[in-house]
């Protein structure tokens, strides 16, 4: 790279930072200003300003208080932002370590998904989760989640959704390799491998082959491993360290899982110069991604080498050195675990108000249609009283049956509407069709209604008053 190219790249990192760091600056006044604010109105200009520029900005999250747009993304039924922002929070509490919280919160992250219906972040959330699992070595239950996710993106119904099955095939497989079970992981992986294959083109044009050939080769060292195929796992071994590591993702492990396994590989042979040289490379990939884990992991191996070779003073640096980070992990994940349990409460709680809202809600509307059934039961018994008697004329008949027919067939139509809306999925297509169908039926059965209600009840209604008028004539001829 060259003086002027790296000079740009800084620039550009540099902008993009500051115009982050005045978005996350401009969000907390609109905040401050929104809880202030008595004027609901306002309020709700405020809020849908906050939303939008988190919506459009998905790196602000580590500059903003999530809880504070948690609330307003429940507030406002927001269920992108709540998939997000528990996303993100998710992945904080991964980096330090803290899975069993990060599994909550990416659990949290699926269902929002799920809610607005975005089937590939569903999966990908579900995948993580399968990843955490692994990482806490339940291997039972990341198989599960991989299987999950795989399912789903199979649901998606996206052309380019072949490169997330190699991604899932590759965890799936490593899992596998993980619980030593080569003969499971082969399968899987060879299923990977056919699909990079055959979109190899799409992959070198778009993507580029070095990430995926470095994962490719760091599984397959490992299944040759355990295969005691030790020539083969040697040669997939030199081509993970050939990788240029520069140019691959920056959360892929593979290079540093090769180094520390070969390294390992080397002191059961006892060849100590070499798994000094591996461990050593796992170290310093470890301190240059600045992952505590991984630094922890790779000085325990170079203080189990240098024990074992009697170098006690090298030996005795790493020690102090896996001290140190395992106890700066075990710092970072107590303070995240606050922060995970604060967010995680925060959400139940808004969740619980939302459900119990949704409950009083629901017990009020069936209060009123009850009251309304009531009323239109009442209406019709009124009416047949009424056409019964000489208390009102034929015209006033027709008027309160058709209002009471009106009620009866509207009060239909809106005890079935969100039923219909949770059947059909709330298509306007099918909508549309299914309330063509009940007013086939309903428009038909109306009018042969009115027509009984004009012709034999106020026909009957008349025979009524007149054979009345008649026995009041004759009583008076009698008297």
């Amino acid at each position: 790279m060259t003086i002027k190219l790296k000079k740009l790249t800084i620039l550009v990192f540099m902008l993009f930072f500051g115009i982050s760091k005045l978005q996350a600056q401009r969000i907390d006044s609109l905040y401050n200003v929104y809880t202030k604010s008595s004027n609901q109105i306002q309020k709700d200009k405020f809020a849908k300003t906050i939303l939008h520029n988190v919506t459009s900005n998905r790196n602000i999250y580590d500059s903003i208080k999530i809880e504070n747009v948690i609330e307003l993304a429940q507030a406002y039924k927001n269920d992108t932002i709540l998939a997000n922002a528990t996303f993100f929070s998710a992945l904080n509490a991964c980096l330090v370590g803290d899975f069993p919280k990060a599994i909550a919160l990416m659990y949290k992250s699926s269902k929002y998904f799920e809610n607005i219906k975005d089937t590939f972040n569903q999966s990908f959330c579900i995948k993580e989760i399968g990843v955490y699992y692994r990482n806490l070595k339940n291997y039972k239950e990341a198989i599960n989640n991989y299987n999950r996710a795989i399912a789903l993106l199979k649901l998606y119904k996206d052309e380019d959704n072949w490169y997330m099955k190699i991604i899932y095939y590759q965890g799936l497989s490593r899992i596998y390799l993980e619980m030593q079970q080569p003969d499971s992981a082969y399968p899987i992986l060879q299923d990977a491998n056919l699909l990079a294959k055959k979109y190899n083109d799409t992959i070198i044009k778009y993507i580029g082959l070095d990430d995926l050939e470095l994962r490719f080769n760091n599984l397959y060292s490992n299944y040759y491993a355990q295969k005691k195929d030790t020539t083969l796992a040697e040669v997939y071994y030199k081509k993970c360290f050939a990788a240029n590591i520069d140019s691959v993702d920056e959360f892929t492990d593979s290079h540093f899982d090769a180094c520390l396994r070969y390294s390992q590989m080397k002191v059961a042979t006892k060849e100590y110069t070499t798994a000094i040289k591996y461990g050593t490379a796992a170290y310093d990939e470890a301190r240059k991604k600045n992952n505590k884990l991984f630094i922890a992991n790779s000085s325990e191996q170079l203080y189990k080498i240098f024990m074992a070779t009697q170098q006690k003073d090298s030996s005795l640096k790493y020690l102090q050195i896996y001290y140190t980070y395992t106890d700066s992990i075990k710092r970072a994940s107590a303070e995240n675990d606050v922060i995970s349990s604060s967010i995680l409460l925060h959400i139940d709680q808004l969740e619980q108000i939302a459900r119990d809202q949704e409950v009083k809600l629901k017990h009020q509307h069936n209060i009123q249609y009850a009251a309304i059934a009531v009323g239109i039961l009442t209406l019709l018994l009124l009416f047949f009283i009424f056409s019964n008697s000489i208390i009102v004329n034929a015209r006033t008949i027709e008027l309160i049956g058709t209002i009471a027919l009106l009620l009866v067939f509207e009060f239909i139509n809106l005890f079935i509407h969100p039923y219909l809306g949770h059947w059909l999925h709330e298509s306007p297509i099918l909508m549309l069709l299914a309330l063509v169908c009940i007013a086939v039926i309903i428009v038909p059965l109306h009018h042969k209604l009115e027509h009984y209600i004009k012709e034999k009840l106020i026909a009957k209604n008349n025979k009524i008053r007149l054979a009345n008028a008649k026995k009041t004539i004759k009583e008076l001829e009698h008297q």
